[in-house]
């Protein structure tokens, strides 16, 4: 009897420890259930995620594309104009959206943002520096990093004009790096002269532009009807002490030699061109802003005084303050003409002692230069805003050779001329 009841209790006892497995054995499966649910659901949202943020980054690229399109149809130095020069626009695209901005203008070629540090080696490390004090620096190595290299028989085309209009005072400063090789020189006519760099030109200038047919301004000096002269140019030389902080000078203004730029102490020297005979006088040039010779249309009126002894298509004292005020949309170009076997340098082991280093100031306050490369920022948005991805891009000015602008030149070793 006592044997019977244990074995019921027993059955009984077995029935209900199923219900507890099978309740366990559910919630196992439930929580695997769910975590990988929970996997599979973070899977998904970071592939949304990662979709939106692409969709932010290509509409940042999209913001790039309009900007560069931008700057490829409009005149040099265009920026944008909106909310601290942002434009914003709709992608077409639901839930995707850019803003873009052009910083395109500068007080100086090469040029440095003010609010912006500047990143130069100094000795084996890397320093922080701000555009005033590099301009104002001691240090004539980094003094060397606000000019640009102009290599030897290249040449280099400056707008001096923007979408806002003409720059009219500016100021081209230039030095070389190298001195005459009495020793190497290859003309035997030379070899018992003391020459100094004064006296060979190595810089061509030419500045060329449109007649401005409405010009009334002032001109100095004064010149009766419009100056219809496509372009002057002329030819200077480098000076035995110019450096970078003692550049030669040419250009538009007088009033930007020193402290242009950042109260920079540098100081102009103004061309002056000997001649090889060391008992002529020394024949300086027109200073700072003159061609010797210039040349005007057929059709056109003279632009000074004409010499009675000249050709009749040749002027006298051209200046390149008279020349941009009466012309529009004008260009500078500069041509590195150093000639070598004169000099005494070997091109082919040391080339970069024929370069030319050279910037351009503009007037502070006035039309500012069109940058070297100007600075695009672009910001895509998706997902209402969620999702942010930003381009930032520098692109270079376009180099282009409009065809009425040329540069020829020779050179004759052979001549003692």
């Amino acid at each position: 009897m006592i044997k019977k009841i244990y074995k019921n209790w027993s059955l009984k006892k077995r029935e209900g420890s199923s219900l507890i497995v099978a309740i366990l054995v559910m919630g196992i499966l439930l929580t695997l259930t769910l975590g990988l649910s929970n996997l599979v659901i973070k899977e998904i949202r970071q592939t949304s995620d990662l979709v939106a943020s692409g969709e932010a980054y290509y509409a940042a690229e999209a913001g790039i594309e309009r900007a560069m399109y931008e700057l490829a149809q409009a005149a040099p130095g265009y920026e944008t104009v909106g909310v601290d020069g942002w434009v914003e626009e709709d992608s077409g695209e639901e839930d995707l959206d850019y803003q873009y901005k052009i910083e395109n203008k500068g007080d100086s070629i090469p040029y440095f943002p003010d609010d912006e540090p500047i990143f130069l080696s100094v000795g084996e490390g890397v320093a922080a520096w701000t555009k005033s004090s590099i301009y104002n620096t001691d240090d004539i190595e980094l003094l060397e990093n606000t000019y640009n290299v102009l290599p030897l028989n290249q040449t280099v085309t400056i707008p001096l004009f923007t979408d806002k209009g003409d720059v009219d005072e500016f100021m081209v400063q230039y030095y070389v790096n190298f001195d005459v090789d009495q020793e190497n020189i290859t003309l035997i006519e030379l070899k018992n002269t003391v020459i100094k760099l004064e006296h060979f030109d190595v810089l061509r200038w030419k500045v060329f532009g449109n007649p401005d047919y409405d010009q009334n301004d002032e001109l100095d000096p004064p010149v009766n009807g419009v100056i219809k002269t496509d372009a002057i140019s002329d030819y200077f030389p480098a000076h035995s002490n110019d450096s970078p902080s003692a550049p030669v000078c040419i250009g538009s203004s007088q009033n930007l030699t020193a402290g242009s730029i950042n109260g920079a102490t540098y100081n102009c020297i103004y061309p002056v061109a000997k001649i090889l005979d060391p008992k002529a006088p020394v024949d300086a040039l027109k200073s700072w802003s003159y061609a010797r010779e210039c040349y005007h249309s057929e059709a056109g009126n003279i632009v000074a005084p004409k010499d009675p002894d000249a050709d009749n298509s040749i002027v006298e004292q051209c200046t390149i303050k008279n020349f941009v005020k009466s012309h529009t949309r004008n260009y500078i170009t500069l041509t590195n003409v150093v000639n070598p076997d004169i000099i005494g340098i070997n091109p082919d082991t040391t080339p970069q002692f024929a370069n030319i280093y050279y910037r351009v100031i503009a007037k502070e306050g006035g039309p500012m230069l069109s940058r070297e490369f100007a600075d695009i920022s672009a910001d895509g948005f998706a997902r209402n805003g969620t999702f942010k991805q930003s381009i930032d891009v520098k692109l270079g000015m376009s180099s282009f050779l409009p065809v009425f602008n040329f540069s020829l030149y020779r050179t004759d070793t052979e001549s003692d001329k």
